[in-house]
């Protein structure tokens, strides 16, 4: 079966009926992260998750260079192909973005091999960061052909079975005495679990024999979506590196491994929420794309999307942080209790980033201002960056945690009064979409127990 993108207009029923799948599928991955971190907490070290962040570093920086915004580009709704009743241009299309996100990711994996003398001690870290680096960028892109197609129910049972059974992996392994690489190999099972179970499922994608290099790199239509994406966004890719990556590896050689794998750990578990900022997105972004420039239909889907979140996030967030010296000693164990007061203040962090990751599909694909996006992302960077020789002069990482928060807030602060100005939203705005929402939460329930 061809993995071709169907254009079917969108509902705010199945929005609904997805969202609650979703929602109910990431609450039970959050549910299940707890007990998994509960097990894997007494297997992994602190020292082996910072020796895995200083790798993966390594390969964000080359993920930076060759991200040219493809998973945007996937889900532009062009004119040309909505006007086309046959599945063959929309799946040539796909097809040469996978092509490309293909080799260009399978790159580093080489590279690492080539130059394995060169790379020390952490030499297994690096290899391990770039496979998973394989499966995950290609597999991402997979996952958002089922996303367009409003298949996020298909998407999140993989997910879900994915990552139990990478967990379960993980377990197994430390039961035979396998030490220092379970972290980066539970991740790296769990994209490649996923990527194959979604070529299983979907079948035959590319007819192969068809296929060339000049078609998958030299195409017009290649070239025309990475001027239209790429580019504008490419100093704003490369400024996510300093923004969610860099700091782990910064402390790893200005403090130590130990330093930055407790940072590594709190930062993972207080970005657990995000999962339901994950939902929102991949609902929001498909209506996004089929709904470009129609800034009254955008400002509807970015309200309502935003006050739901604020009921569903807001308490969850800040119970988990006041409460934090009750679970976390529980869940993680002795040698991690440094953790406390990093998580604590990171949960800050999280919150604000809950509402700045989906924004960028708002303002890529329904304002059609991709480099927007890219200029919030660079003013967020440069802020992390200045605070560097403070942090290198203090060596803490309660300090780096604080900056990490602080950034964050300034940036999502910033990016929402640009969105405020240009969607032109007013409290009115505000309150009519709260009295919407009630309703067709009202409705949409009476509905469902009818």
């Amino acid at each position: 079966m061809g993995l071709g993108l169907r254009t079917a207009q969108p509902s705010y029923p199945v929005a609904e009926h997805l969202f609650l799948i979703l929602l109910s599928g990431q609450f039970l991955q959050f549910f299940l992260s707890f007990i998994f971190s509960f097990a894997s907490s007494r297997l992994i070290s602190p020292e082996e998750i910072g020796s895995w962040s200083q790798a993966f570093f390594g390969i964000k920086i080359y993920a930076s260079l060759t991200d040219f915004s493809l998973e945007t580009a996937a889900f532009e709704a062009t004119p040309e192909a909505n006007n086309l009743s046959s599945q063959a241009p929309q799946q040539c299309h796909f097809s040469v973005l996978f092509w490309f996100r293909f080799f260009t990711s399978l790159a580093p994996l080489i590279i690492v091999i080539l130059l394995r003398c060169l790379l020390g001690t952490v030499k297994l870290y690096f290899f391990l960061a770039a496979l998973f680096f394989f499966f995950d960028r290609v597999g991402n892109l997979l996952k958002i052909a089922l996303d367009k197609n409003f298949a996020q129910a298909t998407a999140i049972k993989w997910e879900l079975g994915s990552f139990i059974g990478s967990n379960f992996l993980l377990f197994f392994l430390g039961g035979l005495g396998v030490g220092g690489v379970l972290f980066s190999v539970q991740q790296i099972c769990e994209k490649m679990f996923l990527l194959l179970g979604m070529l299983w499922y979907r079948g035959t994608i590319f007819n192969l024999e068809k296929f060339t290099f000049g078609s998958c790199f030299f195409s017009a239509h290649l070239r025309n979506l990475l001027k239209k994406y790429a580019f504008p966004a490419l100093s704003g890719i490369f400024a996510n590196v300093f923004i969610y990556d860099f700091l782990p590896f910064f402390l790893s050689i200005s403090v130590s491994s130990h330093a930055a794998g407790l940072f590594a750990k709190a930062f993972s578990l207080a970005c657990l929420p995000l999962l339901i900022t994950t939902v929102f997105n991949r609902i929001t972004t498909p209506l996004y794309g089929y709904h470009m420039h129609n800034l009254a239909r955008c400002k509807s889907i970015f309200l309502q999307s935003q006050i739901l979140k604020v009921v569903v996030l807001l308490p969850g967030i800040f119970f988990l942080q006041q409460t934090a010296n009750l679970w976390l000693p529980l869940l993680l164990g002795a040698r991690w209790h440094g953790v406390i007061p990093i998580y604590r203040i990171l949960a800050v962090y999280a919150f604000c980033r809950s509402f700045y990751d989906d924004l960028g599909s708002l303002i890529s694909l329904g304002l059609g201002q991709p480099s927007m996006m890219a200029k919030n992302q660079l003013f967020h960077a440069a802020m992390v960056v200045l605070s560097l020789p403070l942090l290198f002069y203090c060596k803490s990482v309660l300090l780096a945690a604080g900056f990490c928060s602080l950034c964050m807030l300034l940036a999502c602060a910033r990016l929402w009064y640009y969105l405020f100005e240009v969607l032109q939203i007013t409290a009115k705005d505000i309150w009519a979409n709260i009295i919407n929402l009630k309703n067709r939460g009202v409705g949409f329930v009476g509905k469902t127990i009818s």
